[in-house]
């Protein structure tokens, strides 16, 4: 993951001078921290390889460069891989004998679909950590990513952040994109990481453009967060403090992005950056609050109440063997073994044969 945005340099090198140095090195530090991650940056890096190039002028885009670009794009890819595949038999190897090869799970009907209510969850889960869309789709970004995306379309130039966003897009609305990007064994939207990267890349792309602004585009701006703050009020599933604190600031911050229009002229310079800072770290805090504080249904609570420490596992079936006195030696088995206790023998200091495991989808015997 934390390699993604050393990659896309790597390709940028590619494609503008031809250089396969970086990108050779960095491919095979991928493969030996994680080739989990290296396979869905590899998806990646190919779409923004395609993209790059077609968005190239006319008179570069003949079939010769393009077979010198794929050249040496593949050829640096290769070596990297091969000066890092050290790791990956051991590493693979207990992924192809876990049930994640052996099966798939398809939580989804189809694959061309979600649920109705799918397109409705990842728009509001946007702007908020406090309740997400599913399947690993995790946004909770700070309106100011909002209004710049807003921002980037209503603008001309910038085709291929256009393009890349549209498939982007398109791959959250669409599940056999999250299938593809979980290898094939299930539905999961961990890849949205990139999706985060690009956007990142947006909002510093147009937060200079900010002071700019015509009338035009404020008067879009305002139309734009309508959609959200009218779910977030009326719609019931919608309506709770995690979206009411997403419209405050979205608000927030379209008020900043207008009294920074060069027509209305009331921020200016320095004002504008100290604005901007100081409602993204704003944004930033409620979003840490949310996630991992201590009140409501925060991550942090899903597990502890809040205000109790757990010492030993306390629900575990298994737990009544604790409280025997026969101290001698016989074997003790579950009629079901939940997914949740697999790790209790180890909490409860007893001798237990099943584990967890984060790369087996199940227990180990």
């Amino acid at each position: 993951m934390t390699f993604l945005p050393l990659l896309v340099i790597a390709v940028e090198q590619i494609i503008r001078e031809k250089k396969w140095y970086l990108g050779t090195i960095l491919i095979a530090l991928s493969l030996l921290s994680n080739y989990y991650f290296l396979y869905m940056n590899t998806i990646a890096l190919v779409v923004l390889f395609l993209v790059r190039f077609f968005c190239l002028d006319r008179e570069q885009r003949k079939l010769s460069d393009f077979l010198g670009y794929l050249r040496t794009f593949a050829g640096a890819y290769i070596l990297g891989a091969a000066m890092g595949c050290m790791t990956f038999f051991t590493t693979f190897s207990s992924y192809v004998s876990s049930s994640r090869s052996g099966t798939s799970t398809m939580a989804a009907s189809t694959l061309l679909s979600y649920d109705t209510s799918w397109l409705t969850s990842v728009y509001m889960s946007f702007l908020t950590t406090g309740k997400n869309a599913g399947y690993w789709l995790k946004f909770g970004l700070a309106p100011v990513v909002y209004l710049c995306l807003v921002l980037l379309f209503i603008r001309k130039g910038r085709r291929e952040l256009k393009v890349l966003t549209t498939i982007c897009f398109a791959a959250v609305l669409i599940p056999a994109a999250g299938y593809a990007m979980g290898g094939f064994a299930n539905i999961t939207n961990r890849w949205v990481y990139i999706f985060l990267l690009l956007l990142c890349v947006i909002t510093a792309e147009m937060l200079p453009a900010i002071p700019t602004l015509t009338r035009r585009e404020v008067r879009i701006l305002c139309v734009s967060v309508v959609p959200y703050l009218l779910i977030a009020l009326m719609y019931k599933r919608y309506s709770n403090i995690y979206s009411t604190k997403a419209v405050a600031l979205l608000l927030a911050t379209l008020l900043i992005f207008i009294l920074s229009a060069e027509f209305v002229g009331v921020l200016r310079g320095r004002q504008i950056e100290t604005a901007i800072g100081l409602i993204v770290v704003l944004s930033l805090f409620v979003g840490g609050d949310t996630f991992f504080g201590t009140r409501g249904t925060a991550v942090v609570t899903e597990y502890v109440e809040s205000g109790t420490v757990y010492e030993t596992a306390s629900s575990a079936d298994i737990q009544a063997l604790t409280t025997l006195d026969d101290d001698s030696f016989y074997r003790v088995t579950e009629s079901i073994s939940h997914s949740e206790q697999t790790s209790a023998p180890m909490l409860l200091g007893l001798n237990g044969i099943t584990y967890a495991s984060s790369t087996m989808n199940g227990h180990m015997q």
